[in-house]
């Protein structure tokens, strides 16, 4: 709906000087083109908006109110992905209410160390207003979401963590952001800054670039932050690979009721992932994943682009390449677990012990495992693979357990508090594109198709609590 951007993030060049300035199309030509997609006759998934900064004009809360009526009017798509302004006004809580759960509420992070934050030379919108915007909107939002990137100059591992822990903390449970990419044109890839901070790159494949034009494979690769003066290669291979659990954990959703208990009760989620770690040696399928996970890690990153070219030299990895085309790991890893129902056990018991651990003297074991459960049964996308599917489930818990959920925040608020009964439940549309996709991939569907399934419905394959009395 517009173009530009008026920030000057040092690794971003979406604010460069011939972007810096807001062009806005017109409100007809916007509407007019949601008209055509919504009525097309096909039905969307997601509908994605390329705008930098979508919340930062007021008559955003327009195009916002148009998309819900035209969601209203068409039911054809089920999400709509977008970059909100990266600071927060006061309008954009109508936009937020505006379009509801349709979207989440989008909160520019990257870091919240202040050493990070200065060498990016960027400042995050004030916690005060993200209070505002995120207390405003819980209510109308599907979820809170951010960046928080890997890598960046006077980054360690212990202050990635507490950013990692910290945007769990402000209400946001949609954290997504990989290592940090040095794009031509920004400040942050200058010979200046890399020898400055002593920054280290390799090369690695780019999503959606790469195809067959003119007969020849062409493909475009990022140069992307693998060690810097605070941060060895080694230290951001172990973030990787816990990073990995943590996008299938919090992203997507697999460990939500556990992660608003965690954080209702000021414990650290990215304690729980570390303790798992260090508990999956002791088991056999788990243990395999994550050191498929290892090798994934090394095998991603070249060490310049001619070792890249090299690779898609072999006619296999080529052929490869071509046919099923970028992989993305955090998507691949959740995958591979729900493929492989030991290590998915083994998971689940790793993280049951990780759970006591730091939740020790403050839930009981047994609440503990209920939580588990709920977790288990939420995941809409594991059952369909297992041929068992409902959008609608109704369980009794404890009460321990819906006091927990109430208080915390997982349990919306409304229906009879004395009452045990959760109601879960996912939209009919995205429950049916779902299970079709799982019906196409048939029994020998690849680690890669069903990848792709959850990049699709990702955040959106797991039931939410409803209203116990609706």
């Amino acid at each position: 709906t517009n173009r530009g951007c008026p920030f000057s993030c040092t690794f971003c060049v979406w604010g460069i000087s011939a972007l810096n300035k807001l062009k806005q199309f017109t409100l007809d030509r916007i509407y007019q083109e949601l008209d055509y997609v919504t009525h097309y006759g096909m039905n969307f998934p997601h509908i994605y908006f390329a705008d930098a900064n979508f919340g930062i004009l007021k008559r955003d809360v327009e195009i916002a109110e148009k998309i819900r009526q035209l969601y209203e009017e068409t039911k054809s798509f089920s999400a709509v992905e977008m970059y909100w302004s990266k600071s927060a006004q006061p309008h954009m809580l109508d936009v937020g209410k505006a379009l509801g759960h349709l979207s989440h509420t989008y909160v520019a992070f990257q870091s919240l160390d202040p050493v990070v934050l200065e060498g990016m030379k960027r400042t995050n919108i004030g916690l005060d207003k993200l209070s505002f915007l995120i207390e405003g909107l819980k209510e109308y939002s599907h979820s809170a979401q951010t960046d928080i990137l890997l890598g960046a100059p006077g980054e360690t591992v212990e202050s990635h963590l507490k950013s990692l822990d910290g945007v769990i903390s402000y209400g946001i449970d949609h954290i997504r952001g990989g290592e940090v990419q040095l794009l031509p044109g920004s400040e942050l890839e200058s010979s200046d800054m890399r020898s400055e901070h002593g920054i280290k790159t390799k090369y690695r494949f780019f999503e959606g670039c790469a195809g067959i034009y003119r007969g020849e494979l062409v493909y475009k690769l990022q140069e992307v932050i693998r060690a810097t003066n605070s941060m060895t290669e080694d230290e951001m291979k172990y973030l990787r690979l816990l990073r990995s659990l943590f996008f299938g954990a919090v992203t997507i959703g697999e460990f939500i009721p556990a992660v608003y208990v965690l954080r209702h009760l000021g414990k650290s989620f990215t304690g729980v992932l570390t303790q798992v770690l260090a508990l999956a040696p002791e088991t056999t399928e788990f243990s395999a994943v994550l050191d498929w996970v290892r090798e994934q890690i090394e095998i991603e990153f070249f060490e310049n682009r001619e070792d890249a070219a090299k690779y898609l030299n072999n006619s296999d990895a080529r052929t490869e390449f071509i046919e099923n085309g970028f992989f993305k790991l955090n998507f691949g890893v959740s995958a591979n677990l729900m493929k492989n129902r030991e290590a998915f056990e083994d998971y689940y018991r790793c993280m049951e012990r990780a759970l006591n651990i730091e939740l020790e003297d403050a839930v009981s074991p047994e609440a503990v495992n209920e939580i588990l459960s709920i977790c288990r049964q939420r995941n809409f996308l594991a059952s369909a693979l297992n041929g068992e599917t409902s959008n609608n489930i109704r369980l009794d818990i404890l009460a321990e357990t819906k006091s927990l959920l109430r208080e915390s925040g997982y349990l919306k608020a409304g229906g009879n508090a004395i009452d045990t009964n959760v109601l879960l439940s996912l939209d009919q549309l995205t429950a049916e594109r779902i299970e079709q996709s799982v019906s196409s991939m048939g029994d020998g569907g690849s680690l890669f198709d069903l990848s792709q399934i959850m990049q699709m419905y990702w955040g959106r394959t797991y039931l939410e609590t409803v209203h116990p009395d609706q």
